[in-house]
């Protein structure tokens, strides 16, 4: 009995201990890992199981798929979508290997899948990532309609969106590198990361979602139409709008073109340099946070560190430090003059104070800005 016991101890413990291998399938030059290939769990010969611990290597010409498809795609859910899962397994695409779409049998679904895309790889058009999706872009080109879609997941280091990227239903894009072109898309309540990258295509943060830049080129326009946008770094070659209550929240960054709120949006502005000019429409806010503020080169008296002081009247200059060191200069001209800064009568311009107090180098660039103002054009 005891050795009997002492037997089970063991085989239990053996279970315990047990780890579960690894299997990697090679695909590679002309090879096609097909979806017959994954539903029935065989290739050349090998066989596996699409779990966690599977990898699927695709090298050389290697492809795999299609996979999954929507028979009437359209641009919301039509009810016949075919999701291929992959039950969490990994796929890697090397340098000349794709993951192929086939237009005529409709949208490729992918779900539960980490995906990671290496230098030289392809994805083809109409591939859709859906619920699971984790996928990391290092290089690599993806073709059109690329849909982020059910909380799918997708970061990028580098390589091209060739015609656009969208983003749906509360997925997460994050985008450190790389190149979106075309068009950049973003759905109800979805979250949006840049902090590098060169995008040549517009970009609009609708309601419930949220856009974080902290770097990046950007060569076309940016607006929040009643979404939030902050923005600590990058270039702005193009101008930013707000419309409906969208929010700008901006701490740094070169902004080469004019800022226009519409529509009860509000910028909140604590850094960043300003080229273009301020349009501020009726029914908009405008908060400046920084210090040593001046009208007309009297300086503002009075502020008390985190209240706002509204500044009501019209037709005057204002001047001061950001809350990053940036000097600031803006006309709050009344009526709409070409090539200068607006300030509708029924617009709300506020200023605040931060802290700490000036120093003795900031008193320095005051009385520099006070004696020769910035000519932003």
């Amino acid at each position: 009995m005891k050795h009997t016991h002492m037997i089970a101890q063991l085989f239990l413990l053996a279970l315990a201990c047990r780890t579960t291998i690894a299997q990697t399938i090679n695909v590679s030059d002309g090879q096609t890992l097909s979806e017959h290939n994954l539903l029935a769990g065989i290739f050349r010969g090998q066989s596996f199981t699409l779990e966690s611990t599977t990898i699927f290597e695709i090298e050389g010409t290697g492809k795999i798929g299609p996979v999954g498809s929507d028979p009437s795609p359209t641009a919301s859910p039509s009810g016949d979508e075919i999701y291929f899962n992959f039950n969490h397994s990994t796929v890697n695409i090397y340098s000349g290997a794709t993951f192929d779409s086939d237009r005529r049998f409709g949208i490729s679904l992918l779900e539960n899948i980490n995906l990671n895309m290496y230098h030289g790889s392809t994805i083809g058009d109409y591939i859709h990532a859906g619920q699971g999706v984790n996928m990391s872009m290092f290089g690599g080109t993806v073709g059109r309609s690329f849909r982020a879609m059910d909380g799918s997941s997708i970061e990028v280091f580098g390589g091209r969106f060739a015609l656009g990227l969208d983003i749906y239903r509360g997925s997460t894009v994050s985008i450190h590198g790389g190149q979106i072109q075309q068009s950049l898309f973003l759905d109800h309540n979805t979250t949006l990361t840049i902090d590098g990258g060169e995008f040549s295509a517009s970009l609009s943060t609708p309601y419930g979602s949220h856009t974080e830049i902290a770097g990046g080129i950007f060569q076309h326009s940016l607006s929040a139409t009643g979404g939030s946008t902050e923005i600590s770094n990058g270039l702005f070659r193009q101008r930013l709008s707000g419309f409906k209550n969208g929010r700008f929240t901006i701490t740094g960054g070169k902004f080469e073109d004019d800022f226009v709120a519409y529509e009860q949006s509000h910028f909140r502005l604590f850094g960043g340099i300003y080229q273009g000019n301020i349009i501020a429409n009726a029914g908009t806010t405008i908060d400046i946070i920084g210090q040593a503020f001046s009208i007309d080169g009297i300086g503002v008296a009075g502020l008390t560190p985190g209240e706002f002081l509204t500044i009501t009247d019209r037709d005057i200059s204002l001047d001061g430090i950001l809350s990053d060191g940036s000097l600031f200069s803006f006309d709050l001209n009344s009526l709409m003059i070409d090539d200068s800064d607006f300030f509708d009568a029924n617009s709300t311009v506020r200023i605040q104070i931060n802290i700490p107090s000036p120093t003795p180098i900031t008193a320095l660039a005051i009385t520099s800005l006070l004696t020769t103002r910035r000519k932003r054009r």
